[in-house]
């Protein structure tokens, strides 16, 4: 009976993981394409704006990331696969960091 109820509980939990990943992709999916706008790409600095909209920074600190990116990274794009790839990796940084 043990046994089950462990089986139950892991199952439950590979569902919730699965939606949350799913629920996290498609918020990806929707913030990505508000920038894009139909392209396939979207430039480092709208992606740079994509990261620092949840950031406590205040308007002058926003803009001071925005200049020194402008200054430093070529004009390149960024595309939905490589937007995950840095998402993904990023997560995974944030737990280890946290020790989780």
């Amino acid at each position: 009976m043990i046994l089950i109820a462990n089986v139950t509980v892991v199952l439950m939990l590979i569902l919730l993981f699965r939606f949350m990943e799913n629920l996290q992709t498609e918020v990806l999916e929707l913030e990505f394409n508000e920038f894009a706008r139909g392209m396939q790409t979207i430039t480092e600095e709208e992606f740079a704006h994509i990261l620092l909209r949840y950031t406590i920074l205040s308007k002058e600190e926003h803009q001071e990331y925005i200049q020194r990116l402008r200054e430093r990274i070529p004009h390149s794009k960024v595309k939905l696969v490589k937007w995950r790839h840095w998402e993904t990796a990023f997560v995974i940084r944030f737990l280890a960091a946290r020790g989780g």
